[in-house]
């Protein structure tokens, strides 16, 4: 696979999932709009929570699956046979074991009344783990337009039914037929009921991938290599969530305030700035989509470790370039929430926005001890960044509440690309073009001090100051086309270099 196909397979599986979450950010104004930031810092902590489970259940099977699928030397066919099998019996086991808990562990937290969500969210991590299988397979397959396919399906009824849900119904809740089986005081319950709908589309359109399951195939040997290859990336998996989502944890027991609405509302506020620096994750979601099965096709070509150096470049400049887009047009995009209220928190988006642009970095840096089977190392280096999510957390939330907790989320991600960077060096030399990189994240943050100086000259005149955000844009845009010409041109428009 090319560079050049890695970037079509990553534009076809951003497309899907970029449009699939514009289309969801809808959700966002519509819960923003609907509920007050204590009731939407509920449903935040238990989505948080979904995450970490969500490694356990499928305890990145899935990466070893690309691993050993793209050996020549292995069926590919045993490999998804036993990856299949081996992740159907387990969520069952544990989601039943979990399914048996549920009620004992709620009576020890503040959420003892919302046992129905947590039973909802249950589900939908159980059928989005036997979706992941199939996810998959079509990853390692090629086949970004199926999957995109099953991901919008999901999605579209994800926020129609949302919007039904708490619009529509509403009005008609007198009518008999319709308090039948709609009560508009079950809430929040709305938008987990409309998530596992749109879980069930999805698994309805992937489930044809189940003929290709050879079920008196298991094998235990193959199975046995995977596990040996994953078990630290489990490790890996639990400390990228906990990186990402201990904050939201902690912050409705540690936060600030007299009461727990109050600790509700910041974890509300939080979660809403959370999702406005989603751009950038999506498109690193879908960079990984395409990326993990080309990693593994590409280790044994000649030209790997430059592919992989140039590579990480592009990756770069363009999260940079998103990072400055969402910076520069933040007065727009803020209205996505739809509750003024929430805009308080906006003043953390550069950090958290920073976060995730080093974390993207940090993925295209983090190949080496993949493709090397040095699995452990990654287990190291996320351990280390999860240490340092939670003592940040730990010390400084109850002074600074949720402004402490986007530090934590910079300081760990910076650190781990750092560490990513300097132990890849030592046992899979890549050569990086570490001061383009740097470069290229530097004229991004120079861009947002030259807008924010734009922004106190020409006052309330934003037509102008979109106008100059816009011409700053392109600039960088420019000045990138100048930089990687020959690049550019070698990649994308296939002219051989002298």
């Amino acid at each position: 696979m090319s560079i050049k196909k890695l970037a079509g397979e990553t534009a076809i599986y951003g497309g899907a999932h970029i449009s699939g979450k514009l289309i969801n950010f809808l959700l966002l104004y519509v819960h923003t709009d609907i509920f007050p930031a204590d009731k939407f810092g509920i449903q935040t902590f238990i989505y948080s929570i979904i995450p970490f489970l969500s490694v356990l259940f499928t305890y990145r099977i899935e990466v070893a699956y690309f691993r050993y699928g793209s050996d020549k030397e292995m069926s590919e066919s045993s490999v998804y046979t036993t990856t299949a099998i081996s992740v159907f019996v387990s969520t069952l086991l544990f989601g039943g074991v979990l399914a048996l808990f549920i009620p004992s562990l709620l009576s020890f937290t503040t959420y003892a009344d919302y046992e129905s969500l947590f039973f909802l969210a249950l589900f939908i991590l159980c059928i989005d783990s036997v979706n992941s299988v199939f996810y998959a397979k079509l990853r390692l397959d090629g086949r970004p337009l199926k999957f995109a396919l099953a991901q919008l399906g999901g999605i579209i009824i994800t926020v129609l039914t949302n919007l039904i849900f708490f619009y529509y119904l509403p009005q008609f809740s007198k009518n008999e037929w319709i308090s039948f089986f709609y009560n508009p005081e079950y809430g929040i319950g709305y938008i987990f009921v409309a998530n596992l709908l749109g879980s069930l589309i999805s698994f309805l359109i992937l489930s044809p991938l189940i003929t290709k399951i050879q079920w008196r195939s298991f094998d235990w040997t193959i199975w046995k290599k995977m596990i040996h290859f994953a078990a630290p990336l489990i490790l890996v998996g639990l400390s990228f969530v906990v990186n990402e989502l201990f904050d939201r944890l902690v912050i409705p027991t540690l936060a600030p305030g007299e009461t727990q609405a109050e600790r509700d509302t910041q974890l509300g506020i939080y979660g809403a700035m959370y999702k406005l620096t989603m751009f950038i994750a999506l498109f690193r979601q879908a960079f990984q989509y395409a990326g993990e099965p080309f990693f593994f096709h590409q280790k044994t070509a000649e030209n790997a470790k430059q592919v992989y150096a140039d590579i990480a470049k592009f990756f770069t400049i363009i999260v940079s370039a998103g990072f400055l887009f969402i910076l520069l047009y933040l007065d727009i995009l803020k209205y996505l929430i739809a509750n003024p209220t929430y805009w308080q928190g906006l003043h953390v988006v550069p950090i958290l926005l920073m976060a995730n642009l080093l974390l993207g970095v940090y993925y295209t840096f983090s190949v080496w001890y993949k493709i090397t089977d040095r699995t452990i190392w990654g287990a190291y280096i996320s351990l280390g960044g999860a240490a340092i999510t939670v003592v940040i957390n730990l010390l400084f939330i109850p002074k600074f509440g949720y402004v402490a907790a986007a530090w934590a989320t910079l300081a760990a991600y910076g650190a781990m690309t750092i560490a990513s960077y300097v132990a890849g060096q030592r046992f899979y030399k890549i050569p990086y073009q570490t001061g383009r990189i740097i470069a290229y994240i530097g004229f991004a943050w120079l861009g947002y001090a030259i807008s924010t100086y734009i922004k106190d000259w020409v006052a309330n005149q934003w037509i102008l100051a979109l106008a100059l955000n816009s011409l700053i844009m392109l600039g960088y845009f420019i000045m990138v086309v100048q930089l990687e010409w020959k690049t550019i041109q070698q990649y994308f428009l296939r002219t051989k270099l002298g």
